[in-house]
């Protein structure tokens, strides 16, 4: 590009670089971990049916005896 010959561009990018330092010191990445997910294969879920979950039920047959 045509700023990069001029002579404060360069000065910008240390400035730049000096002040993305200093505001990154602040942050503090280091935290609590979230747990690892459950595994749910291990143990099957106790389903209550309602009437839509029968229909859909009777559905899947309908169409499996199609």
């Amino acid at each position: 590009m045509a700023t990069e010959v001029l002579p404060g561009a360069s000065r910008f990018e240390k400035v730049k670089e000096e002040r993305e330092k200093e505001l990154t010191k602040e942050h503090k990445f280091d935290g609590i971990k979230a747990k690892p997910a459950p595994d749910f294969t291990a143990k099957e879920a106790v389903v209550k049916l309602n009437a839509a979950a029968l229909k859909r039920e009777k559905h899947l047959i309908d169409v499996e005896e199609r």
